[in-house]
């Protein structure tokens, strides 16, 4: 399973908006790691349900915003995300 990596822009319980240089495989599930407050980090399965091209800035280079929803959050790393979004 692929892993993606970039700055969240949104997230919320049931998925999360990413920036990234390249478009991924969103055909098949990704592995998406989250890197919350006070060290918890969470390893989740993410499905790609749309995606959009920004501009990157002063260079000619864009970015890929994607849309993914969570397919697995076990109610442990639910409880610790909803705490963290509420911080």
């Amino acid at each position: 399973m692929d892993e993606i990596k970039g700055p969240i822009v949104d997230l919320s319980l049931n998925g999360a908006f990413i920036l990234l240089p390249e478009l991924p495989d969103t055909s098949r599930p990704l592995r998406l790691i989250i890197d919350l407050p006070r060290s918890h980090i969470l390893v989740l399965t993410v499905k790609g349900v749309r995606f959009e091209i920004r501009p990157g800035g002063d260079d000619s280079r864009h970015h890929y915003g994607l849309a993914f929803r969570f397919l697995s959050l076990s109610s442990e790393d639910r409880l610790v995300f909803f705490n963290t979004l509420r911080i």
